[in-house]
């Protein structure tokens, strides 16, 4: 059994969701993508925290199921669309 499996499913698709909001890639070095990087990463700490506000407000039965598809419907409304940093280097350099 995985640490994952010992949290009741509902907690962990959660959970699960909001890292994958939060877990935006590193943007170019080009200022425009850097700028796109912090409004897109505010966009979705906001869209999080109303979420999960939302929840605590509000915790029905189904209700982290139903918050973890918000946050999902955000996440496809929110993707990334600027250029993410690449170090130049291939797979097989260090």
């Amino acid at each position: 059994m995985s640490e994952r499996d010992m949290l009741p499913a509902d907690v962990a698709e959660l959970l699960t969701v909001v890292v994958e909001a939060l877990s935006i890639p590193l943007p170019s070095i080009a200022e425009a993508d850097e700028q796109e990087h912090y409004r897109l990463l505010d966009e979705r700490a906001s869209e999080v925290r109303c979420c999960l506000w939302a929840l605590l407000r509000h915790p029905y039965t189904g209700a982290m199921r139903h918050t973890a598809g918000d946050i999902r419907r955000s996440l496809r409304n929110n993707p990334v669309t600027y250029t993410p940093f690449t170090s130049g280097q291939t797979d097989g350099e260090a």
